[in-house]
């Protein structure tokens, strides 16, 4: 059974996350990936991410995204997260540019493009969909 954290937590870690160096928090809910300090000079713009619209959607829960893997389970304690736990920061586990990148193209194209194939409503998939150049 999954734990699940209380709305207030929840409020708690995107607070922690905004406040981190590779996130900064603009609009409500929406979260600017940078991928700073592991990806040092970036070849796009930073990814405006709607990490509220994501809440749930579709049965998405906070250890969707958010891991910490051993012996392939995940057993991120959910407590890191409100806390402003290293688990909060990808980049905190990804620590090359490469591996930081390809994490999140793979969780998040990944994700989009399953509920694709099963006709659900989804996200972007190319680069300048997540990517836009102002």
């Amino acid at each position: 059974m999954k734990a699940r954290l209380p709305p207030w937590a929840c409020a708690l870690a995107l607070l922690a996350i905004a406040m981190s160096p590779a996130v900064r928090a603009e609009d409500a809910g929406i979260i600017t990936l940078s991928g700073k300090p592991v990806i040092a000079r970036p070849t796009r713009p930073p990814v405006r991410f709607p990490h509220e619209a994501h809440w749930g959607f579709e049965g998405l829960d906070c250890l969707s995204c958010h891991h910490e893997f051993k012996d392939g389970v995940n057993v991120l304690d959910m407590s890191v997260l409100a806390a402003g736990g290293p688990a909060i920061q990808c980049a905190s586990c990804h620590r090359s540019a490469g591996k930081l990148q390809s994490s999140f193209h793979r969780l998040c194209i990944g994700c989009h493009e399953t509920a694709a194939k099963k006709a659900k409503p989804t996200g972007p998939r190319s680069c300048g969909d997540c990517h836009p150049w102002k």
